[in-house]
């Protein structure tokens, strides 16, 4: 009997209905803690692949916290290149003391077959879904109302963050959103909740998600170089659920590769974002500074050099003269900051 499902976290709840089930010679595998799982850990993995009843393979972490990979909606997968195929999804992967670390639940290939490149879900993450499910048969799932996305060396640079700074950075922030309500803004990296270092963008994603709705999570938070506190309401994930300016000539910057014009309903139309303001990328200069930062035509430009921007004219007073831009951008409704070096 199927006592509850979370499609976004790809984890069910089964009860043996039969009473006449014969339980003699069955027992439970103690349960480990996902969170000190870490690359370089030797695991087995346990399943049916291929029909092939109580198959073994072994092998090693390669990754922990593996977030948007599009497999489910709540992503912080374990890593491993045990053998792992179709059939071993929902068999334990275990750690060399034989405590269960994460569910077997995706593979990487092209073929269908093994390539080295095996996910499992994280205990922590299955045991507290399940144990929901048990209890009210329904997941509630915690919101803030932010987009976020990882740093790199380039970005960190870019924006005066320290190179060993670990966190999740804030692209956007949805008007009206907890987040928006307790003063969380674009820029800031959340670098620890409640506490709890956060690593990446997955486990902060994973952190909110997991939250019950009205509990209050304490973020710490790198802002222009200082730390600070803010407290957060989490939201309810289920429940989170125009003009422009005409359009003129397009502004030319031959310094970054980069043409842009002023949003219009046409262009609008064309691309499909959502920004009212900002400027439009209409074009990139083949193995310029704009085409190494992976910008792309219909780009909105919605801030640069943390200024906000409404116009060509807004840019173009911007970037004269400056040899480095901090840009953020919108794509396809996603946010995200890229930065722009003359060389």
């Amino acid at each position: 009997k199927v006592i509850g499902r979370d499609e976004d976290g790809d984890v069910a709840v089964v009860k043996v209905k039969d009473e006449k089930f014969n339980k003699k010679g069955l027992a439970a595998l103690p349960i480990g803690n996902s969170e000190e799982v870490a690359a370089g850990d030797f695991v087995v993995a346990l399943g049916a692949p291929f029909n092939l009843e109580a198959s073994l393979s072994f092998g090693v972490v390669s990754a922990v916290s593996r977030g948007n990979l599009g497999i489910t909606g709540v992503g912080d997968f374990i890593q491993t290149d045990a053998a792992i195929n179709p059939g071993n999804s929902g068999g334990p992967l275990l750690n060399v003391a034989g405590q269960v670390i994460g569910m077997n639940t995706a593979i990487f290939s092209k073929t269908g077959g093994y390539n080295g490149i095996g996910f499992a879900i994280p205990i922590n993450l299955a045991v507290d879904i399940a144990d929901q499910l048990i209890s009210g048969g329904k997941i509630e799932r915690g919101y803030l109302g932010v987009s976020l996305q990882p740093m790199d060396t380039e970005l960190k640079h870019g924006m005066n963050i320290p190179s060993e700074t670990e966190g999740a950075l804030v692209a956007e922030v949805v008007s009206g959103s907890p987040a928006d309500k307790a003063g969380i803004k674009p820029g800031d990296v959340v670098v620890a909740t409640d506490g709890h270092p956060i690593k990446s963008v997955s486990t902060l994603q994973n952190t909110v998600r997991t939250a019950k709705p009205g509990k209050t999570l304490a973020l710490e938070v790198l802002r222009d170089g200082s730390k600070k506190s803010i407290s957060v309401k989490v939201g309810n994930w289920a429940g989170s659920g125009g003009s422009g300016s005409k359009e003129i000539a397009s502004s030319a910057d031959n310094s970054f590769g980069l043409v842009v014009s002023n949003i219009s309903a046409s262009l609008r139309n064309r691309f499909q974002f959502q920004s009212k303001n900002g400027v439009v990328v209409a074009g990139v200069e083949s193995g310029s500074a704009a085409e190494r930062a992976g910008l792309e035509p219909g780009d909105v430009i919605v801030e640069a050099n943390r200024s906000k921007v409404a116009n060509t004219k807004d840019f173009d007073k911007i970037r004269k003269g400056n040899k480095k831009l901090l840009l953020r951008i919108e794509r396809d409704g996603n946010y995200f900051f890229v930065t722009l070096r003359q060389e």
